[in-house]
């Protein structure tokens, strides 16, 4: 069938339509039209592949990578950049519509990612083997088959030369490099570390392998150092950190520039991390409290905490939500930043909780829509509104949003 490519999908995939049935179709472009053959045929929409483009798009690029297609990190390199920015806007501004249930919002430009190719400081990768040789890879888009790389387009160059080293590592390992499991590439300003996940007898080990030694030492992992602003961060690969340093500098800063009135009261940061919101905003505020499940995570944030000398912090590691729901303290502001099924579990307490006001960080504008939603029966409504394209060439938002209480 011909199909004309209108928009773009949170997923990846271009939106036709036939019939006025909607039409998913991979790898199509806005302003394609393509001869699409259905793979899924459901009843309120289905999913088709290309067979050939009849008329390709002016916003159709030329993908630089050479896995493109088969490699499931990337979905949109094909697709112009500026182009991939509209589309993210419009798909937050619909999903925020849709499942938010709120047509009254403004929202403000997608944030470009200043490189957006070269700009990952960090990667997860698994070993391949193939036959006697094992290497890192990346899996095939939707299924458990790994691809070999020896360097990733959207990566630095420092996370580029520890795919090489590894590769180089795990040759000279032969069959004994059988007994790794993920490799975690990292790199900050200062340090950049590689640290693989080793199985043995189901038991995990993190080996550090320095870059340019090819030797691995001990069962830690080697820390990076990176900054923000004025402000020092160390950290270990395995533990969550934003991949793309430029965009989370420029989130920080939406935070720090968010906060308002309640800059001179108490915050809370749920959601913490090693303390990448908490020691910023630390510097305007009274007191904020950092709470995250993660042990190495907490750790991380004390001693970052220690390293910016800031006495006005504070960490728990807790779940979320059995914090919140022992916890007796008022809070002017909650900076919220769930993983991606969202803040659902939590949003009850939240409201209880009452505070002025919530900064929502999201990398998953379906799961934010739903819980603004739940807090807009209490109240609360949304004042500022901001994509960050984290990660260039993926379908994937970080969104901002600022909610203010009415009461």
């Amino acid at each position: 069938m011909e199909i004309f490519i209108e928009k773009l999908s949170y997923g990846g995939a271009g939106i036709g339509r036939e019939g006025g049935k909607v039409i998913f179709v991979k790898d199509a472009v806005p302003g394609d039209v393509v001869y699409a053959e259905i793979t899924e045929d459901k009843k309120n929409y289905s999913i088709a592949r290309v067979i050939n483009i009849k008329s390709p798009s002016g916003n159709r690029v030329q993908p630089p990578c050479p896995v493109f297609g088969k490699c499931g990190g990337c979905d949109w390199q094909q697709v112009e950049y500026r182009t991939q920015l509209t589309e993210k806007e419009n798909i937050v501004r619909e999903t925020v519509e849709r499942i938010g249930k709120i047509k009254e919002f403004h929202i403000e430009p997608a944030e470009a990612s200043i490189p957006d190719y070269g700009y990952r400081s960090k990667l997860t990768l698994s070993v391949v083997r193939d036959g006697r040789n094992f290497s890192v890879s990346f899996f095939e888009a939707g299924t458990d088959t790994k691809i070999s790389v020896n360097r990733c387009p959207v990566a630095n160059e420092n996370v580029n030369t520890g795919i090489r080293i590894a590769n180089e590592f795990l040759k000279k390992e032969g069959t004994r490099a059988r007994s790794f499991d993920k490799i975690y590439i990292a790199t900050g300003d200062v340090r950049t570390g590689i640290t693989l996940s080793q199985m043995i007898n189901r038991k995990k080990l993190n080996r550090k392998l320095d870059i340019g030694t090819m030797k691995i030492s001990g069962n830690s992992e080697t820390e990076i150092e990176s900054s923000i602003g004025d402000h020092r961060f160390i950290s270990v690969p395995s533990v969550f950190m934003q991949a793309n340093p430029y965009i989370n500098r420029r989130m920080v800063e939406t935070v720090l520039n968010w906060t308002g009135s309640a800059s001179t009261e108490k915050v809370l940061d749920l959601y913490c991390g090693i303390g990448n919101f908490t020691i910023p905003v630390s510097e305007h505020v009274r007191h904020i409290t950092g709470v995250d499940s993660s042990r190495l995570s907490v750790k991380y944030a004390e001693k970052n905490a220690a390293i910016n000398k800031r006495t006005n912090t504070s960490f728990t590691e807790s779940n979320v939500e059995d914090f919140l729901k022992r916890c007796d303290e008022k809070f002017n502001l909650v900076i919220l930043d769930p993983p991606r099924e969202g803040a659902r579990n939590i949003i009850s307490v939240l409201e209880k909780m009452h505070p002025e006001k919530i900064i929502y960080i999201s990398c998953n504008p379906a799961t934010m829509a739903r819980d603004i939603h739940e807090l807009s029966l209490s109240g609360y409504s949304i004042k500022r509104i901001k994509p960050f394209d984290m990660f260039p060439h993926t379908y994937h938002i970080e969104v901002i949003a600022l909610l203010e209480s009415g009461n």
